[in-house]
């Protein structure tokens, strides 16, 4: 049985993103298949059992029936992630909450496991990977962002970056990044494919 993480002694609930357009990938990348799993299947099988629930958040047109996980479908269409992850913290029973893309076929519990440490007194933890690059979307966000979130929304924005600067956000350094892969085109994903055959 694993540990479960928990924030300042409370328990959080793991938010897995599925309902992008896929529109570089041509296909709904959520149900590509690694060694026989959906992505979806694959990442919460790595994350899921560390947190108290699961949520999938899901676009409008569905599809996901099929997944025991409960689902939460985007407010508002075509607007993006910061979309999906404030439909699904509006709904959240915990406080605090780890977004993961339902495209990062290899995530490990140990970036989350030190970013939980943090986000009890930050309304937003992510990771600054090699050369400062962000990844809103394996970060924690608590319920506090929904404000500011649909204020900016309702403003036209849909970059996450605009958030981070109007909450406490902590910047978690990350030495190697690798585990937070994403595919996002066929290439990626045929890539990934042969270098982890056999």
């Amino acid at each position: 049985m694993s540990e479960k993480l928990c924030c300042g002694g409370e328990p959080i609930t793991l938010i897995v993103l599925c309902g992008g357009g896929s529109r570089r990938m041509k296909k709904d990348k959520a149900l590509l298949t690694v060694d026989g799993d959906t992505l979806i299947e694959r990442v919460i099988g790595r994350l899921g059992s560390f947190f108290d629930e699961v949520l999938l958040s899901v676009g409008q047109d569905g599809g996901f029936d099929f997944f025991p996980w409960r689902k939460v479908v985007d407010g508002t269409p075509d607007l993006g992630p910061m979309e999906g992850i404030r439909s699904a913290l509006a709904v959240s029973y915990t406080e605090h909450n780890a977004v993961v893309a339902c495209d990062m076929p290899d995530v490990t519990i140990d970036p989350l496991r030190q970013m939980a440490g943090r986000a009890p007194d930050f309304d937003v933890v992510v990771p600054c990977c090699p050369g400062g690059r962000l990844e809103p979307l394996f970060a924690f966000y608590s319920r506090t962002c929904l404000p500011a979130m649909t204020a900016l929304l309702g403003s036209g924005e849909r970059s996450l970056l605009p958030l981070f600067e109007r909450m406490r956000t902590y910047y978690t350094v990350l030495e190697d990044c690798s585990s937070l892969q994403s595919l996002n085109t066929p290439r990626d994903y045929e890539d990934y494919l042969k270098r982890n055959r056999g």
